[in-house]
């Protein structure tokens, strides 16, 4: 896509916001040819149990604290569960790896935890509402003119749907707050994808500055100290709490007729088609859990680092795009696809 050169990170050549889906199946065409027979089956059978647990779930958001947090909170993993099978995520391959990235013992998330993840698709915060017992997500907001941005606390349902329409979160809402102060009062899991935005997850683009204290103007001088303070105010009430830091890389097969990436280039309700009609679906999870870490706040300074070191041998590098590109990106894509249409 010769068109939208000017987009991919100076440093690698990549361009994080395209549509990427990668041969089919390793060039087996015989495979794919199946897959594309299959289609309006899969689709016809899948579509209804989707819509039912989605039904299901925003019920359960809406009218389940009638019986309790704990039981609501299973119930709605339990539906996340399912939907990820409807979508063929039958094998989901979560890897936890010590300091050494050799495999190791699972782990458990409770309340004070704090997860920090790429993001790729609405399908990440599906996996993260079964496998941390419906978290609460820090939803990023836009950056004020003097100070950085901030976050906001919203349920995994909601931060889907405000990630699927890529609405923007104003610095000015009354309920933002420092991601400190969430993680002091919480009862859950906190899950923040640092990025801000989804990418088709060839690479790790910059963290918003969200772990920097927002205490008025600073200089360009006292940005690297006052990062360095909100890091270490984090890390301590995360160790207060008797609390981890999990840093989690995910990544999804790219050998479909529909990459599971999700990053705002065609309409929800086709991605979610192409998706359903898949046989199989393939998500690989790969968490950063060193069996004894007490510098907590050397984790959150190093956590773009460790995940793009989580994927190994497949590495998916550091880039210089950030989420201000992406929504520039978009603003051309928009056009230029207007354009094609009108041209024909």
């Amino acid at each position: 896509m010769e068109k939208y050169k000017k987009y991919t990170d100076a440093g690698t050549g990549i361009n994080p916001f395209t549509p990427y889906i990668g041969t089919n199946e390793g060039g087996n065409k015989i495979k794919h040819i199946i897959n594309v027979l299959l289609m309006p089956i899969m689709i016809s059978l899948k579509i209804v149990p989707l819509i039912m647990m989605g039904i299901l779930w925003f019920g359960l958001e809406k009218f389940g604290g009638i019986m309790g947090s704990t039981i609501k909170d299973r119930m709605i993993g339990m539906v996340a569960l399912i939907i990820l099978k409807i979508f063929g995520f039958f094998n989901l391959q979560h890897q936890t790896l010590d300091k050494h990235m050799k495999k190791t013992n699972g782990t458990s998330y409770n309340s004070g935890d704090l997860i920090i993840s790429n993001h790729v698709s609405y399908l990440d915060v599906i996996y993260w509402v079964y496998k941390a017992n419906n978290p609460i997500f820090a939803a990023i907001t836009t950056q004020d003119i003097f100070s950085k941005p901030k976050i906001i606390e919203m349920s995994g349902w909601k931060y889907m749907w405000n990630m699927i329409y890529n609405k923007e979160i104003k610095f000015s809402d009354k309920r933002a707050k420092q991601l400190s102060d969430a993680i002091k009062t919480t009862k859950k899991t906190v899950i923040i994808f640092p990025e801000g935005t989804t990418t088709n997850g060839r690479g790790i683009m910059q963290f918003a500055s969200v772990f920097i204290n927002n205490s008025g103007i600073q200089s360009d001088s006292e940005d690297d100290e006052e990062e360095q303070e909100e890091q270490t105010m984090v890390g301590n009430i995360i160790q207060q709490r008797g609390g981890k830091i999990h840093v989690v890389g995910i990544r999804y097969g790219n050998g479909r007729t529909q990459s599971p990436a999700y990053h705002h280039t065609q309409p929800i309700m086709n991605h979610i088609l192409y998706n359903i009609a898949e046989l199989t679906n393939t998500m690989e999870i790969y968490e950063y859990a060193p069996e004894k870490e007490t510098n907590l706040s050397f984790l959150i300074e190093k956590s773009r680092h460790l995940i793009t070191k989580l994927f190994g041998v497949k590495n998916i590098p550091m880039l210089q795009s950030t989420r201000k590109d992406k929504a520039s990106f978009l603003k051309y894509w928009t056009l230029t696809q207007q354009k094609a249409y009108h041209s024909k």
